[in-house]
């Protein structure tokens, strides 16, 4: 029996390794379980993905008594665990019922609606005037618990520049605003507003610059010659910093870019017929496109071979609007968007919408404009142009305003956008 005691150490040692080993390696899991809290009873579909370091954690949270179904996200490094949400608090109200998810550690997020039967968001809520939500966060606020989006939205601009005026108090932390003025343009953060110039010469379309991940690329539209453009600037709006670079072949004035794929920014020059790709983290270009070879172009969400011929008749866009039938069907989605397992549509009324690509029956009302010019999402972040305003969401912040400006109402196109830190 002695000896079998070093054995049975030295198995469990190796076994306890394996496990480590193993683990290390899951990068995912999915896992239904239930959680009873007096009389509800909730089940729950918990996925757990790991991307770029960030564990993020998709919940489907269904309510058996009323049927109703929320989906969220919480993001945090429970080193891989599962069943993570522990407490459910339940909160109901005229037509709307609201969950509360308590995960483990004691961590907490927003709060999560049905109104009418339909998932919606707080933000949606405070559009209608809905004063039950008031209610609920009053009552969470009075048993200890705190969130950013449940405190006041800043409502009028407290800084301007130039002709932007600026919602400061409203500007999240891990973003930064870009916007265009014609010859350069401001780099806006929660702790500072500053102007950056390219130009000399002012481009009121802001069509010879384009953002790629945290880089903006912009043609030197003043240095331009007979035989096109000398040299260009890459700009980091994460980190403020730019370089100028040459071109090895001079642009021709006849430009234009197709779009963006897996990181790469594609753009083509239509008088010498060829097309390029940038990689501007690295500022690598490379010619991926001519007559001999063909060129590229973006369909079903994949780079495909194009010929000169079909290439060459007009210009071609990489479109990041998808088609679905499904979705035009149901809710009359006039302009949809992918993002990870989301689509993203605005139907014709106004509303905008995501729903899970897995769930097309179940989908959120996030926020309603009578006229929306321009809209990005990345991430879950979602920057909307309507009217003078420019806007941000995501299902933590909200929505909030982030500036005005008169402009905006002609001039939308490629002018505003935002990368994460």
């Amino acid at each position: 029996m002695k000896k079998l005691i070093p054995v049975i150490f030295i198995l469990a040692i190796l076994a306890l390794i394996a496990q480590i080993i193993i683990q290390s390696f899951i990068r995912s899991h999915e896992i239904n379980y239930s959680i009873i809290d007096g009389s509800q009873e909730y089940l729950i579909n918990e996925k757990m993905n790991i991307e770029e370091k960030k564990h993020i954690y998709e919940f489907k949270v269904s309510d058996k008594n009323t049927n109703n179904l929320f989906y969220f996200n919480f993001i945090h490094n429970y080193n891989k665990q599962d069943s993570v949400i522990k407490e459910i608090k339940y909160l109901e109200d005229d037509n709307l019922s609201c969950i509360f998810p308590i995960y483990k550690k004691n961590l907490y997020g927003n709060l999560f609606c049905n109104y009418n039967g339909f998932q919606v968001s707080n933000s949606y809520l405070r559009q209608i005037n809905n004063l039950s939500l008031d209610k609920f966060i009053l009552k969470l606020k009075n048993d200890g618990y705190k969130f950013a989006e449940w405190e006041k939205v800043q409502t009028n601009p407290g800084v301007t520049e130039g002709t932007y005026n600026i919602y400061e108090d409203n500007l999240p932390s891990d973003i930064v605003f870009s916007m265009w003025f014609y010859h350069g343009f401001y780099r806006i953060t929660n702790g500072e507003i500053e102007k950056f110039d390219f130009l000399n010469n002012d481009k009121y379309e802001n069509n010879m610059s384009y953002i790629v991940d945290n880089y903006m690329f912009v043609v030197n539209t003043d240095d331009v010659g007979t035989s096109g453009y000398s040299n260009y600037y890459i700009f980091d709006i994460a980190g403020g910093t730019k370089m100028k670079y040459d071109f090895d072949e001079q642009l021709s004035e006849n430009m234009y870019f197709n779009g963006i794929y897996n990181n790469k920014l594609y753009y083509t020059d239509f008088t010498k017929k060829k097309q390029f790709s940038l990689q501007p983290k690295h500022n690598i270009i490379s010619e991926v496109g001519n007559v001999d070879l063909g060129f590229k172009t973006v369909k079903n969400g994949k780079l495909v071979d194009i010929s000169a011929k079909d290439f060459l008749e007009e210009k071609v866009y990489f479109s990041k609007k998808i088609s679905n039938s499904k979705l035009v069907e149901l809710y009359n989605a006039k302009e949809i968007k992918k993002d990870g397992d989301w689509y993203y549509f605005i139907d014709n009324e106004g509303n905008f919408y995501k729903v899970n690509i897995y769930d097309l029956e179940h989908p959120i009302l996030l926020f309603k404009f009578d006229f929306i010019s321009e809209w990005v999402v990345k991430d879950g972040n979602i920057m909307i142009v309507s009217n003078d305003m420019l806007y941000f969401y995501n299902d933590d912040s909200g929505l909030l305003p982030i500036l005005q400006n008169n402009e905006l109402k002609y001039n939308y196109k490629n002018i505003c956008n935002f990368v994460i830190k």
